[in-house]
């Protein structure tokens, strides 16, 4: 590889880790909720769609991203586009006074540029060829940056927050230098090695749904704790409004521990490092419904349960991605790698309805009972990935031959291959 060759890749990584910056943006409002429902005179519950309307347009933005970007739209254009509007659909709920029903709306239009955006960036790093262990390493650096945006974010947010409902808007300004990056370094992704392209049976495989069924269950059962975060703050007594911006980073701080750290537990674990994330992260719900009892809330047990549903949800981003891009042929990448983005924002979108089903079921205004059933919940999602991730392990080999295969580029390797995708065929 060559000086230049060298630069541009570098070039080109930052300009996608750029869009993993920006994509996390939807926390700036989390610190807003109560102040929302204030302000626009709606309960808490109904509040929190300020954060989880963006989901409703990123799922149908997420799946037409990866059915033709790459094939019939250029990554290019597409990705600066959605970067424009991405800013100024962030920013008009502070320049123009909005209803709640249109602000609402302008919030669906955010999220289908963040929809676009995400399932561009994780397609991106999916589609560079070094093998499962170079794509597990690239999605866990481009999940660090995802967590600074998150905790940026959080913290902005929180402190925009103390000027007005709205003033945490201005925060996606963030986007405006993101065009001149993107428009200069980012590069199409080359395509397949000959005799690649097609390895593997085309469409996704049943098994490669599980790991985003679960995913997207899994936020469903986590997302509540950011989105009623300011709500449980004040009916446990954990702090100031204020405070909840940076105790919220928490959630998302975790990723700079464990993102760097992932590549090495796919290694040991393969599959079964989601099984892992979701028990930690059922045991971090736990704790944080231990630690939130009506006016006397324990601050020090919901920051370790903080951590610990941080450090299982960002195994579990970093992880699904990796897991199906395994599991699924390379002509096939990028449409299940939208596949991942929708999963994220229909956990999203089911947060608020789950929340609405369950807690009136306890005859409470209290938010707690929510983390327990949620608990319950994810330690069943570990349960059934942990009998299905022997069987997506073996599964891999068979899908992706080209890059499990010792020496596969050789004419040994490449006849191996041939006889993987002939048993790929016939199972």
């Amino acid at each position: 590889m060559t000086g230049a060759q060298t630069t541009g890749d570098r070039q080109h990584l930052v300009a996608v880790l750029s869009l993993f910056l920006l994509t996390p943006a939807v926390a700036l409002v989390l610190p807003s909720v109560a102040a929302v429902a204030a302000e626009h005179q709606v309960s808490a519950t109904t509040a929190t769609w300020i954060a989880t309307a963006p989901s409703v347009a990123m799922v149908p933005a997420a799946l037409a991203t990866g059915v033709l970007a790459g094939a019939r739209l250029r990554y290019r254009p597409l990705v600066l586009g959605a970067t424009a509007l991405f800013v100024l659909a962030g920013v008009l709920p502070a320049l123009v006074p909005l209803g709640f029903s249109a602000l609402i709306g302008v919030r669906v239009l955010w999220g289908a540029a963040t929809g676009v955006l995400l399932t561009s960036a994780n397609s991106l790093v999916a589609l560079a060829g070094d093998g499962p262990g170079g794509r597990a390493r690239r999605f866990a650096t481009a999940n660090v940056v995802f967590s600074v945006g998150s905790v940026a974010s959080l913290l902005a947010g929180g402190l925009l927050a103390r000027s007005s409902w709205a003033a945490p808007m201005w925060g996606h300004l963030v986007g405006i230098p993101a065009p001149v990056v993107i428009g200069r370094w980012l590069r199409e992704p080359e395509p397949p090695a000959p005799g690649t392209a097609h390895r593997g049976r085309p469409g996704i495989p049943g098994l490669a749904l599980v790991p985003m069924i679960a995913f997207a269950l899994l936020v469903m059962s986590v997302y509540p704790v950011s989105t009623l975060m300011s709500v449980v703050f004040a009916q446990a007594g954990l702090g100031a409004p204020g405070t909840v911006g940076l105790v919220g980073s928490l959630l998302t701080v975790t990723g700079l521990v464990v993102a760097p750290a992932f590549a090495r537990l796919h290694a040991r674990l393969g599959a079964q490092v989601l099984t892992c994330s979701a028990v930690v992260c059922g045991a971090g719900l736990a704790m944080i419904y231990l630690a939130t009892p009506a006016g006397a809330g324990s601050l020090a047990l919901y920051v370790v349960g903080l951590l610990l549903a941080g450090a299982g949800l960002t195994g579990s981003t970093i992880g699904t991605p990796v897991i199906t891009s395994e599991l699924v042929p390379p002509a096939s990448t990028s449409a299940a790698q939208g596949m991942v983005a929708a999963a994220l924002n229909i956990g999203g979108i089911l947060s608020t309805g789950f929340a609405g089903m369950v807690l009136p079921r306890f005859g409470t205004d209290e938010v707690r009972p929510l983390y327990l059933v949620s608990a319950v919940l994810v330690v069943g999602i570990a349960i059934t990935l942990g009998i299905v991730g022997a069987r997506t392990s073996r599964t891999r080999t068979r899908i992706r031959p080209d890059e499990d295969v010792p020496g596969a580029h050789t004419a040994t390797g490449r006849r191996q291959s041939e006889l993987l995708d002939a048993e790929s065929a016939r199972t």
